[in-house]
Parts: C-alpha cells; sequence; structure tokens
C-alpha cells in the first residue's frame, strides 16, 4: 500500500468488514448509509487495486473497501470497471456488486424486467435487474423464465453468478433449469462452480426427468460435477429400480482409472437409497474382490477408501452372503482404524454366517488401541473429521457382537477387559467402555 496515503491499515480493515456485512444481500444494500470517505482514501484504494504486486485478496480487500464507503467512492467507478473483466472471477464478482454499492440506484420494476428480457441482466443495469428479482418484484415462474434465457448465453462469470445464486433462492425444480445449473458446473472459474452447486442443493428433484439430468451428470459428467450430482440424488429420495440399476451398471464399469470421489459418489446415492436398493447388493458384493478392476493400478490407500465404502453402502442396503469372505479379510488384515470399523459394521449387519464371523469380531476387540474416532459416512480417506467422531473400531466392534446373541457369547472376557480400559480424556475417542459391560453382561449366564 502507498504509505502516503493518509487512509491508515486500521481504517481499510475496519472498511472491508463493514463490505462483507454488505455483500450478502443486494436489496440490502440500496438502503444502508454508507460510512464517509477519510481524506484520501478512494485514491489510495484505487491505488492498491492497481499495484502490479497486489494479490488476490488485496485486491478483493480493497475493492470491499470501496463498496463499503458507497457513493463516496464515485471516483473508484472507471478502475472498478476495469477489474469487472478481470481473469480471477473472485475480484471481477467483488468489483461488480461494488459498483452497485456505489452507484446505489434503485432496482428495476416489473415492467422493466418484462420489456428488457435477458438483455436486462447484462450490462450497465445488470445489477439492479438482479436486485429486483432479489426483492421479488417479479412472480417466481417468470422470474425463472428470464433466468434461464440468461445462463444459455454464457455471460461473463459475475452475472453468471448472480443468475445461479437467484435460481437457487427461487428453487425451480424445472428439467431445464437443472440442466443449466449442471451445465454451469463446467466453468473454467471455480467460483462459478461453487455457486452452479450451492444452487443444485437447493432446487427440489420431484420432477422425474430433471432427476434424470441430474443423475445422466453423475455417471457422464466431469467428476467434480458428479460428486455434486450424487449428494443431489442422495437428498432426492426414491429412484426408480432402472435409475439404480444405470448407478450400479456405472460402478461395474468403473476402473483404477476412475476417481475414487466418482465411485464414492455412486456408493452414497445407494446408501441413501437403503434397502430399496437391496437387489444391486451381490453386484457390489462381486467389486468386493481384490482382483476387480476398480482397484487395478490404484494407490493402495484409496483402494482401500473404495472397499470400506462398499463395505458401510452393504451394510445399509443389505449384506449378502458373498461379502463374508471381504468382511473377514478386513477384519483380519486391515491396519487403518476405519477399515476395521467399517468390516465391524458389515459383520453387524450380516444375518447368515455370524458365527463365522464371531471368533474375527473377538480377536479385532482383544487389540488395543482401537478407540480412536473415525468417520464413515464419506468415501474421503484422510479428511480429518470436522466434528469429533461418535464412533471407533471398538464401539463398531461391540455393537456388531450385541447382534449376534449367542453367537457372541465366547467374546465375553474380551468384552469384560475393554469395560476396564480408562477413558481417554479427548472427544477424539468416544467412550465404548459402558457398553462393553452391558454387553458382557447380557451375554453372561
Amino acid at each position: 500500500m502507498n504509505a502516503a496515503s493518509s487512509l491508515t491499515r486500521f481504517s481499510l480493515v475496519m472498511l472491508a468488514l463493514a463490505a462483507a456485512a454488505a455483500f450478502p444481500a443486494l436489496a440490502q444494500a440500496q438502503s444502508d448509509p454508507s460510512p464517509p470517505a477519510q481524506p484520501g482514501a478512494v485514491e489510495s484504494l484505487v491505488q492498491e487495486l492497481d499495484r502490479s504486486t497486489a494479490t488476490v485478496r488485496d485486491r478483493t480487500f480493497a475493492i470491499g473497501s470501496l463498496a463499503a464507503l458507497g457513493p463516496a467512492a464515485a471516483a473508484a467507478v472507471p478502475a472498478l470497471e476495469v477489474q469487472l473483466t478481470n481473469r480471477v472471477a473472485e475480484i471481477a464478482l467483488a468489483a461488480y456488486r461494488a459498483l452497485g454499492a456505489i452507484r446505489h440506484e434503485p432496482s428495476l420494476d416489473a415492467g422493466s424486467l418484462r420489456l428488457g428480457g435477458a438483455k436486462t441482466f447484462l450490462g450497465r443495469d445488470s445489477f439492479r435487474a438482479f436486485t429486483a428479482i432479489q426483492q421479488g418484484v417479479l412472480p417466481n415462474d417468470i422470474a425463472v423464465g428470464l433466468l434461464r434465457d440468461v445462463l444459455p448465453g454464457h455471460p461473463p462469470p459475475p452475472e453468471t453468478i448472480m443468475a445461479l445464486d437467484a435460481l437457487g433462492r427461487l428453487k425451480p425444480g424445472d428439467p431445464a433449469s437443472v440442466t443449466l445449473i449442471l451445465n454451469a458446473m463446467a466453468s473454467p472459474h471455480g467460483l462459478v462452480f461453487t455457486n452452479a452447486a450451492r444452487a443444485l442443493t437447493n432446487v427440489p428433484l420431484d420432477n422425474h426427468r430433471a432427476k434424470e439430468a441430474v443423475l445422466t451428470a453423475l455417471i457422464g459428467k466431469a467428476d467434480a460435477v458428479a460428486v455434486e450430482a450424487g449428494k443431489a440424488l442422495a437428498r432426492a429420495g426414491k429412484l426408480t429400480s432402472a435409475q439404480m440399476r444405470r448407478i450400479v451398471e456405472s460402478l461395474q464399469r468403473s476402473t483404477g482409472r476412475t476417481d475414487f470421489r466418482r465411485v464414492g459418489a455412486h456408493l452414497h446415492v445407494l446408501r441413501a437409497m437403503g434397502r430399496e436398493a437391496s437387489f444391486s447388493a451381490p453386484a457390489l458384493a462381486g467389486l468386493l474382490s481384490e482382483s476387480s478392476l476398480i482397484y487395478q493400478g490404484r494407490p493402495s490407500f484409496l483402494a482401500k477408501s473404495i472397499r470400506r465404502y462398499l463395505l458401510l453402502t452393504l451394510a445399509d442396503i443389505g449384506m449378502p452372503q458373498e461379502a463374508v469372505p471381504a468382511i473377514i479379510d478386513e477384519l483380519t488384515n486391515a491396519l487403518e482404524p476405519a477399515s476395521t470399523a467399517a468390516a465391524a459394521r458389515a459383520a453387524g449387519a450380516v444375518t447368515n454366517g455370524q458365527a463365522q464371523i464371531a471368533p474375527y469380531l473377538k480377536r479385532v476387540l482383544a487389540r488395543r488401541n482401537l478407540d480412536g474416532g473415525v468417520v464413515l459416512e464419506t468415501i474421503e480417506s484422510k479428511s480429518p473429521p470436522v466434528v469429533p467422531p461418535e464412533l471407533s473400531p471398538y464401539l463398531e466392534i461391540i455393537r456388531a457382537l450385541a447382534k449376534y446373541g449367542p453367537a457372541a457369547k465366547a467374546a465375553v472376557p474380551e468384552l469384560r477387559e475393554r469395560a476396564k480400559d480408562p477413558p481417554r480424556r479427548s472427544p477424539m475417542y468416544p467412550a465404548y467402555q459402558q457398553e462393553a459391560l452391558a454387553l458382557a453382561r447380557k451375554l453372561s449366564p
């Protein structure tokens, strides 16, 4: 920053904080009073925009500070207009919103929006048009129709992001809107992708054709899009048998080159379907074999993640007899606590073959240091837990044995031993001692 400027760093921070509060709501920007500009403030901030060594954070910080000044920063308009074509979408969007705050013009009325159509959302008055949509000046169906006409023209990132944000707020569930949101995820700009993904989380997928569009994205679009499509389908509720079969067939075509996150997205949808997807259990069990193409050439830790998530999926949809060897293999050989916990959960879902698996659960329960918390709700293999985990290998083993009844009696000594373990004073080590003691007492003659 120019040392000669009379604007202190403290003042910049205060202005940026005010800008951060002003950015989320476009309508609010039209009415909130702006702070008075300190002498030299606008000039200093514009110089920061022009500084060749300024980082993305520096520029967005300066732009946010200008936005907080509102109309008092009118002299910065030419410099901000230059930033509208910045290759970095974060900077371009910040400049777009700052111009709206500085110009401080009223939103367009319904008549102007209807008359101008899609072109109203581009160019000089587009901020006013998007503000009007947010304020609800048009019925939802008409607003959605206008926005659907905007996106196919591939507008600049700021307008694309604003249109996606507006669609997300309006929550259209029609196939055309859903398809446009999915297509926007192909943008090279990460910020466009993020906003498209956020919009997808808001739209309902009650319409069969809309659900089909998302399913097609899961199977055929880029990996990052497939992940978001999987999340959307898992939230959408029931799929038809034919739709689930397409997911299973796509999984069976997977090889070691298929991104493990795409594999996880497929399985995530099937897990969400629960017993409705039970018909797919034999096919999924076939993928547990270490010779399956889905593992070939894949790094070991990713192959283990996929096998673990397959077991968890089967535990949710129905555990076939064909999976028992893989469960025993994991209980015997897995070194990762999460894989051991997943195998134990899968063992708990077995209805035919419990007596065969019980001795292996007993042996694992006798091991030390399996009390660390694990996360089993994602295929991500190395992601640290966002919140303290509620599960551990010990807990999963104890709960699996609890489902076995008399077949678990041989594990009573190990259960009593675990009940004596001193509790750890950390939320990363979920308590299991009381469950172990209660089960030991229940199984004891």
